[in-house]
């Protein structure tokens, strides 16, 4: 039996859904131009510390050579996110915890539940020569599920972020006892011209990039994989936390959603968010969109009252 609920009370590094804030924060504050070319060094860069290296998920198949902005999130690209952010923040690593927390994904979501957690997002203020670049990618930074689903809702509800709610009203028996109103945490997330092109680059990601497995051919889905180290059990061991955020249809939102997996260490093959939590999300949204469908009953016809033709 369930005895928490983890999506409220666990908190998670997120991994690479949190690159989609990292790239929206930077072009909506000039620092990352839309579709700039980034070299990704084969997928194995020391630039930010000549002790530790930072890998993009295929280096043992050679890596990235150059990749867009957009290309970048469509392939979860660690170094060319880290790369990105390291330039535009470097001097002042503070100004992008500041426009983070803008956006209101550091909110302290309690959906009338208790012991629901807070996000942690460098409560200490320290900084070295791999705290940006890692933060940028997803780690140095704890949140709850949930917050990562609400930033993507607000992605696709126009830049609004609103508070996830389980409930509308409370009554006894015809009676409103209590109403839950919606609770607007931001109006707008990022200036409209960079929501649009955070919106397009989404839609790639699940079109053309390491989520096509989350889109549908029925209709457009949009989203990002996100896939982080979790510690297992202390010496070292480590398992992952794949994932994907999304919603749906990408042209005329209705439904966000998010799927995260907890491998298990005995897993054998890498693990992937595209490729584990992407199919869940595909079910999910299908079966979601399906409840939708409606036909006229005028439009049906008894065959029982017409004649086979000669």
């Amino acid at each position: 039996m369930e005895i928490q609920n983890n999506a409220v009370k666990e908190l998670f590094e997120p991994g690479s859904t949190f690159k989609t804030m990292s790239m929206m924060v930077g072009m909506d504050e000039g620092k990352i131009v839309m579709d700039e070319p980034v070299y990704c060094h084969k997928g194995a860069y020391n630039g930010f510390s000549a002790r530790q290296v930072m890998y993009d998920h295929n280096y043992r198949r050679g890596g990235y050579d150059t990749l867009t902005t957009t290309e970048i999130l469509m392939y979860s690209s660690n170094i060319g996110i880290a790369k990105l952010i390291h330039r535009g923040y470097k001097d002042n690593p503070q100004a992008f915890v500041d426009a983070v927390k803008r956006t209101g994904i550091d909110s302290h979501f309690t959906m009338q539940l208790i012991g629901t957690a807070a996000p942690v997002i460098n409560r200490d203020g320290y900084w070295d020569a791999t705290r940006l670049p890692w933060m940028s990618t997803g780690y140095n930074l704890q949140l709850p599920v949930i917050n990562t689903l609400a930033f993507y809702n607000a992605i696709a509800n126009d830049g609004k972020m609103v508070e996830p709610r389980l409930i509308r009203e409370v009554r006894r028996g015809d009676e409103v006892v209590e109403e839950i109103p919606v609770r607007v945490v931001n109006d707008k997330i990022c200036k409209e011209s960079t929501l649009k092109d955070v919106q397009y680059m989404l839609e790639k990601v699940v079109s053309e990039g390491l989520a096509k497995q989350a889109g549908s051919k029925y209709f457009k889905s949009a989203g990002k994989t996100g896939t982080a180290q979790v510690g297992y059990g202390g010496n070292g061991r480590t398992t992952h936390m794949v994932s994907f955020c999304g919603y749906f249809p990408a042209d005329n939102p209705q439904y966000s959603c998010i799927v995260s997996i907890r491998t298990s260490p005995e897993m054998h093959g890498d693990a992937s968010g595209g490729g584990m939590a992407g199919p869940v999300f595909r079910e999910i949204s299908e079966k979601v969109m399906a409840t939708r469908l409606y036909r006229d009953v005028e439009l049906a016809i008894d065959s029982a009252l017409y004649t086979a033709p000669k």
